[in-house]
């Protein structure tokens, strides 16, 4: 049996770290995986083990235990997970999981520290790939959500917009309420603007949802891929081209309606009177989640990553 720990050093991001724990509790048999967390937020994730910050004598003695006995250390978005465990780094297999805007604004000094502890750097953001940092897509219970798209969904004449950011600059946020409300003079519309809310809660207002407006920056993120595995109809877009190529080369085009600032009320339009582009999108996402982001996809990936680092250490 081989072990490894989810260790996210502040706030469980996206839910990534216990994702993937559930994930390997499903899908990968031969593995014990744990998820250890330092902080919560507002969004309520699940948590498998929970140390808070500062001493903690029962949750400390547990937390070094499962460091010791680890195979794989996989550090979600904060080098501070490998700097408080580095007594127990020896012999491990390292990974370095980048989620976000810590890695945006610190990158150089992030980079410095997983190249001093040997760890493999990776991200579920297109934008943040580098030449030393590769893809690894984060995991979706396609199962779970499906069924509470189906508990929660209920066709009407009425469109239902949702958009749920949880940093409005980052995800365009007023350009999107622009929109909506200037097509909500012409057609019959509905705008969920999905905030502040526990994760629970956000998930059930987005199965209502008849489109899904992510953000006009960064293509896409755990809102679009839980989206996906709903079937329902994603807007969202590249600021930077370069951005986009990248994404072009790894996947194709994805499966989305392409929105700029300029071109999101037209493109939202186009969804609203057409419930059968808004089918077929839906349909199309779910595929591309299913091979890219499931469960099972996701946990062959990460095998696959610990092993040939593995393999290139021995």
């Amino acid at each position: 049996m081989k072990r490894v720990v989810f260790y996210s050093a502040g706030p469980d991001i996206g839910g990534c770290g216990i994702a993937l724990k559930r994930a390997f509790d499903k899908y990968a048999p031969d593995w014990e995986a744990r998820a250890i967390c330092r902080q919560k937020v507002y969004l309520d994730y699940e948590t498998d083990l929970f140390w808070p910050l500062g001493y903690h004598t029962h949750q400390r003695r547990e937390v070094i235990r499962l460091l010791r006995d680890a195979d794989v250390l996989h550090v979600m978005d904060n080098e501070r997970g490998l700097q408080a465990s580095a007594p127990y780094l020896r012999g491990k297999t390292l990974v370095l999981h980048h989620l976000g805007s810590h890695f945006r604004n610190h990158e150089r000094a992030v980079s410095q520290v997983a190249r001093r502890y040997g760890a493999i750097e990776v991200t579920d953001s297109v934008d943040l790939i580098r030449p030393h940092v590769g893809f690894m897509p984060v995991p979706a219970d396609f199962t779970a959500l499906a069924k509470l798209r189906k508990e929660q969904y209920r066709p009407s004449h009425r469109v239902r917009i949702a958009h749920a950011p949880t940093h409005r600059p980052i995800k365009s946020t007023q350009h999107i309420i622009q929109a909506v409300e200037e097509l909500s003079k012409r057609y019959p519309i509905d705008f969920d603007l999905i905030e502040r809310v526990g994760n629970r809660e956000c998930l059930e207002r987005k199965a209502r949802a008849d489109i899904f407006v992510d953000q006009l920056l960064l293509g896409f993120g755990v809102n679009v891929i839980e989206s996906w595995a709903m079937g329902i109809p994603v807007v969202s877009g590249w600021g930077d081209p370069e951005h986009e190529g990248r994404s072009l080369e790894l996947f194709g085009q994805l499966p989305w309606a392409s929105a700029t600032p300029q071109t999101l009320v037209s493109v939202l339009e186009h969804l609203v009177t057409s419930p059968e582009w808004r089918a077929e999108l839906g349909a199309r996402g779910h595929r591309h989640g299913m091979e890219w982001h499931s469960e099972p996809a996701v946990v062959r990936r990460t095998i696959d990553l610990y092993e040939s680092a593995q393999e290139q250490a021995a």
